[in-house]
């Protein structure tokens, strides 16, 4: 090929290309015009609103502590060196119920140790016939009872081997006690039944009924008296929605609901109204009255019949317990 005709090829290839970009070149979109934004006046940026401080964004307020955690940091800090509250296996007790019925264990929760010191000091003070308490001590029924409630819970609660032979133990001697009315019924009769659900062994033939006690149509009988008999008579009579002492109690239980602030009334209450499955108004009920008796340090004072027995640390349990027991779902173990 000639030197002519290869320049005469190039330039015609420079053409085309030429062309061809001119037409894709064409195809694009003509740029927007400028936009021209006029300055305001004097009058006119008076005129104009102040301008929006942008405010930072801040988390949503934390919901305010519940009573019952209140009352079971307190109760944390109440605890002796040695694991008791008091130095009473009974006070002991009603403190560990607390924690226990908030779901607390010796294994899991913010108070773990606290559970356990308060365990391990049970068992440490519990004699070799299961007896929390010497028998020759005024105190004794009332003391072992509650603290073998709350032994047993523990082992049914967590199935732990550690507490089962402590568990069993106190069952045996709580069937030696004789003669219990009142409060040490109540608490027997909550320690057998728990002790029941939890699989340990109950003796029927060494229980005498804990229910006679309780009489519905004494003018004497007090609020909290109803609730531990009723829940005596649900515990020990088979079938009880027909017993004669439950139908002429229930309605004198019933009508204190919303004016009684002894914490045995509340703590036995929540449990028979628990088997009973009427929770809603109750459950409103019982969170009132506890908050309206809290101190800001998350205690309660101890005031009523009771008082005296109770003092602060177990009024505080029983307290924090009963508005514990408000947040059980209704397939919560009970007993």
């Amino acid at each position: 090929m000639s030197k002519t005709r290869q320049v005469l090829l190039i330039s015609v290839a420079i053409i085309l290309i030429s062309l061809i970009a001119a037409w894709i070149a064409g195809r694009g979109e003509a740029p927007p015009p400028s936009v021209t934004i006029p300055t305001p006046t004097v009058e006119q940026a008076r005129a104009l609103p102040p301008p929006v401080e942008a405010k930072p964004l801040t988390a949503a307020p934390k919901p305010p502590p519940r009573p019952a955690d209140l009352g079971l940091a307190w109760l944390a800090k109440a605890q002796a060196e040695d694991g008791s509250w008091d130095e009473l296996p009974g006070r002991t007790g009603l403190a560990l119920l607390a924690f226990l019925s908030a779901g607390e264990t010796h294994k899991h929760g913010r108070y773990k140790k606290t559970v356990k010191y308060g365990l391990r000091f049970l068992k440490q003070i519990q004699h070799p016939d299961g007896i929390f308490a010497k028998l020759g001590d005024a105190r004794a029924p009332l003391d072992h009872a509650i603290a073998t409630t709350a032994m047993v819970e523990a082992y049914g609660t967590t199935a732990s081997p550690l507490f089962k032979q402590s568990a069993q133990l106190a069952i045996e001697g709580l069937q030696t006690l004789k003669d219990l009315i009142g409060s040490d019924a109540a608490w027997a009769c909550l320690a057998l039944d728990v002790g029941r659900a939890a699989g340990l062994r109950v003796d029927p033939a060494r229980i005498p009924p804990l229910a006679t006690w309780y009489d519905p149509d004494s003018k004497t009988c007090t609020p909290a008296e109803h609730a531990m008999g009723l829940f005596c008579i649900v515990a020990d009579e088979k079938p009880f929605r027909d017993h004669p002492a439950f139908l002429a109690g229930l309605p004198h239980f019933a009508a204190a609901s919303r004016s009684c602030t002894d914490p045995r009334y509340l703590y036995f209450g929540g449990r028979l109204e628990r088997i009973l499955r009427r929770l809603e108004s109750w459950n409103r009920d019982v969170a009132g009255t506890v908050s309206a008796r809290q101190r800001e340090d998350g205690s309660f004072d101890a005031t009523g019949p009771a008082a005296e027995a109770l003092g602060r640390t177990g009024t505080t349990s029983l307290m924090t317990a009963a508005e514990a027991m408000t947040r059980w779902s209704r397939s919560h173990r009970i007993r």
